[in-house]
């Protein structure tokens, strides 16, 4: 029986997290709002790395699913007397988010509290950006060599993550990729009528995923592109619709990325490309228990393309496996066809050859940013 990562265990990056990424992103949080030390965010602080959870609060809201969520949490922390050191890692990482919905409001912050953060780092990218643009300018026709290339383009946006030190992932180096499908799914886009994408990071990553729905339905017989965008603040960098309304705007302001800008909007206004928000995205569950309308929604499409590291464990569940079991006998739930694109950031693999393993000493690899994948898996 394969175990939920943990982080109680001291050598994983879990522990690693609770010990050293989490307080400082509400140490931003409350330097930046210049909240007193009497704050709900401060004094929620000083539990952190190795208190009980304090229970969260329902919501006031009408999205009932979001509340079935945060029972589901607490009656786990309940049950089960989590600690921040001493709980399944992806349980800790949805509760922390959860539970800065719940404080910032009640500090008086409405807002996106991590807009700040996305923004500055979206001003300082568009070097980046203007670059990837420049590189999709040269795949004029849709060959598998060409869509080879733009999904690598798309793994290169994936290297940025804010709930990381952004100064891990180098922007302008390819990561290794220990399993490439791209030609397979070439194949699979020449039958496709419309395709989701499951949203990972706005800014940089959120343009390149601009980038390959703009391919798909200028270049391919793609007909409709879906994207699907968080409901609330997740992972400091998670993609919001408001993100994407940020980075069009960004984008019309620089000389050379304001018409593309403005071909994504005409694309919105022709129903080609469609936004889409869901609360589950955000939950802490695993995606085998996708609510039945939201599969529904996803049985439309040929292909779902998933995004990152977070929807990766929650494809394949956030376990300790071993990294040779099949990726598909994971993943067989899924209503149809699903492409995972990721850099690797954090413990959980599968899918691999023994020889393919990078090291078996060494489990840096699985989370430094060094390696990726883009694997194709397809629905029985």
């Amino acid at each position: 029986m394969h175990q939920l990562i943990q982080t109680s265990d001291r050598s994983s990056f879990a522990y690693y997290t609770v010990k050293n990424r989490i307080a400082s992103i509400v140490e931003k949080l409350i330097a930046h709002y210049q909240l007193t030390s009497d704050s709900k965010l401060s004094v929620f602080k000083q539990t952190i790395p190795d208190a009980p959870l304090p229970l969260l609060q329902e919501l006031e809201t009408e999205n009932a699913l979001q509340n079935q969520f945060i029972k589901e949490i607490n009656e786990a922390i309940t049950q089960e007397q989590y600690r921040w050191d001493n709980a399944p890692f992806i349980v800790i990482e949805s509760y922390f988010y959860h539970k800065l919905l719940e404080l910032t409001k009640q500090d008086g912050i409405q807002e996106d509290y991590f807009s700040f953060i996305k923004n500055d780092f979206n001003a300082k990218t568009f070097e980046n950006m203007q670059k990837s643009y420049a590189e999709y300018q040269k795949l004029s026709t849709h060959t598998v060599d060409n869509f080879g290339a733009l999904l690598k383009l798309d793994l290169l946006g994936n290297k940025a993550d804010l709930s990381q030190s952004s100064d891990t992932y180098s922007q302008t180096s390819a990561s290794s990729i220990l399993i490439d499908h791209s030609a397979e799914v070439f194949e699979k886009i020449e039958n496709s009528h419309q395709i989701d994408i499951i949203l990972d990071n706005a800014g940089e990553e959120l343009f390149a995923d601009l980038i390959l729905s703009h391919y798909l339905l200028t270049k391919t017989d793609v007909k409709e592109v879906v994207l699907h965008f968080k409901i609330m603040p997740y992972f400091v960098s998670d993609a919001l619709i408001s993100d994407f309304n940020y980075l069009t705007h960004s984008l019309k302001q620089q000389e050379d990325l304001k018409d593309f800008a403005e071909e994504i909007e005409a694309l919105i206004q022709s129903n080609q490309l469609t936004l889409k928000s869901h609360e589950y995205w955000s939950s802490s569950n695993d995606y085998k228990n996708i609510p039945s309308q939201l599969n529904q929604t996803l049985s439309q499409s040929d292909l779902l393309i998933f995004k990152g590291d977070l929807n990766y464990r929650k494809l394949v569940g956030d376990y300790d496996y071993d990294c040779t079991i099949k990726t598909n006998t994971l993943v067989d739930y899924l209503p149809t066809d699903c492409l995972m694109l990721r850099v690797l950031k954090s413990e959980v693999m599968v899918g691999l050859e023994a020889s393919e393993i990078p090291s078996e000493s060494d489990h840096s690899w699985k989370y430094n940013g060094e390696y990726s994948l883009m694997e194709l898996v397809e629905s029985n």
